[in-house]
């Protein structure tokens, strides 16, 4: 057995290069690895991704060297999930872009998972193990060392052989960043590069770096600027599972995260390729809305969900009574909506030329006193389609039939743009209305309308 040496895995002229990560820093138990920067990891609040982010999908040790021997010593805290789900931790070796070896990594913290849901956890304390590969070829190689994609990881020691020389690698291939939720990040993956975007990413020949966590694809916005700030020669997003699943949002807060997550990544690539796919099918949501339940047998199904658990919408309609501040107050629908502007103004002017009211009895029969409050702005007007003046106020004018201006049969009728239905006496009175019934007798009605809706366009 040969005689091995550890390497540097921490000074600025290291000979190993850690890939598909972004923060390392030296710890207690060796080099500490975590694939958000450093600046990212300070805007984690979620326990889960600050867990996840220490997994390794996609990691890997890389230098070149001619050693026959490469043995590494981790800290690992990996899970172990009920008994249906068996998950194996370990350590492919690549060798010039060929896997020739695999070896499962035993000992370290072992987190062990009875059910998911509620989550019922066994923390079990290990110490470090060492993996070794030996009999490699005695020429210079590049070496990768893809660690645990399933397990939390420390690198406590990389050794190999005494006499042995060793570089690190220059990286000249393209940079591709991949989001994704469990389905990218595979825990259930036998293997380390049996990863898809490993498998992917080793076929194409491109440097990899996998931003996947499981159940935590939430469109985080320090994920999206860690991809911004990155050198990247492509981009792909898998999003909307985890939405799903968790029922963190609706379409309204998705549509706009979708868009700003991807905004945020154009602000530092204009011109890179991205690539948004949507999720696999999953079956218990493809009917149903979230969020999942999972059960003691493990399988998951989508919650039954009753009127009571979605929020009541409440309207909110203008209260004249109100302060100009806050008018836009829950109201009954039966006060009549407040004209502002111009057309207050007029009202006002109205109302001070108006003559002193008459003995009811002295006009009654007669429409004197109707003749003398008509409204100035309805007199000696072509029976056209016309606008009223103002912009508050809410009717326009429809001719009953095109007749001469002068003719004693000519009706106008006065239609609200807020009411769908012209007299219909089974809805609640909304505002009012006048309606010249025939020569100069007008008579006041009240528009019939229960909830306000938005006007239409003018004509």
């Amino acid at each position: 057995m040969s005689t091995l040496t550890p390497l540097d895995l921490h000074g600025c002229d290291a000979p190993v290069r850690f890939a598909g990560v972004q923060e390392v820093r030296p710890g207690a138990d060796g080099a500490v690895l975590n694939r958000l920067s450093p600046t990212a990891l300070r805007h984690v609040v979620e326990p889960g991704v600050q867990m996840l982010s220490t997994f390794m999908p996609g990691a890997r040790v890389e230098f070149l060297s001619d050693t026959t021997t490469v043995e590494i010593e981790l800290q690992v805290t990996r899970l172990e999930l009920p008994r249906e789900l068996p998950t194996i931790t370990s350590v492919d070796l690549v060798v010039d872009g060929e896997l020739v070896a695999n070896a499962a990594v035993t000992g370290g913290t072992v987190l062990r998972i009875r059910t998911l849901d509620p989550p019922d956890l066994e923390v079990e304390e290990g110490g470090p193990s060492s993996v070794r590969f030996d009999g490699l070829p005695s020429r210079a190689k590049r070496i990768e060392v893809w660690l645990p994609h399933n397990a939390s990881v420390k690198v406590r020691e990389l050794r190999i052989d005494r006499d042995a020389h060793v570089a690190q690698p220059e990286e000249t291939r393209r940079r591709w960043v991949h989001y994704g939720s469990s389905i990218s990040q595979c825990v259930e993956a036998p293997r380390p590069t049996s990863v898809w975007s490993a498998l992917v990413a080793r076929r194409v020949g491109v440097d990899l770096l996998n931003l996947a966590f499981a159940g935590e694809a939430q469109l985080d916005q320090f994920v999206a600027r860690d991809i911004r700030d990155l050198r990247v020669d492509l981009v792909s997003l898998k999003v909307g599972i985890n939405v799903v699943t968790a029922d963190s949002m609706r379409e309204r807060a998705f549509v706009p995260a979708v868009h700003a997550f991807l905004d945020t990544i154009r602000d530092g690539h204009p011109t890179v390729p991205i690539v948004v796919a949507t999720p696999i099918i999953c079956p218990a949501v493809e009917e149903r809305p979230g969020p999942t339940h999972v059960d003691h047998l493990n399988q998951v199904y989508a919650v039954e969900r009753t009127p009571d658990d979605f929020p009541r919408r409440t309207v909110a309609r203008p209260d004249p009574r109100a302060p100009r501040g806050d008018r836009h107050r829950p109201t009954g629908g039966r006060r009549r909506p407040r004209l502002l502007g111009q057309r207050a103004r007029s009202l006002r002017r109205r109302r001070r030329r108006r003559p002193p009211r008459r003995d009811p009895s002295e006009s009654r029969g007669s429409g004197a006193h109707r003749r003398s409050i008509r409204a100035p702005h309805l007199r000696r007007r072509s029976p056209v389609r016309r606008t009223d003046v103002g912009r508050a106020h809410p009717h326009r004018f429809v001719p009953c039939r095109d007749v001469p201006n002068r003719a004693p049969t000519v009706r106008l009728r006065i239609q609200c743009l807020l009411c769908p239905v012209v007299d219909d006496p089974h809805r609640s009175a909304h505002h009012r209305r006048r309606t010249r019934e025939g020569g100069d007798t007008w008579r006041t009605t009240w528009c019939k309308l229960r909830t306000p809706t938005r006007p239409g366009p003018r004509s």
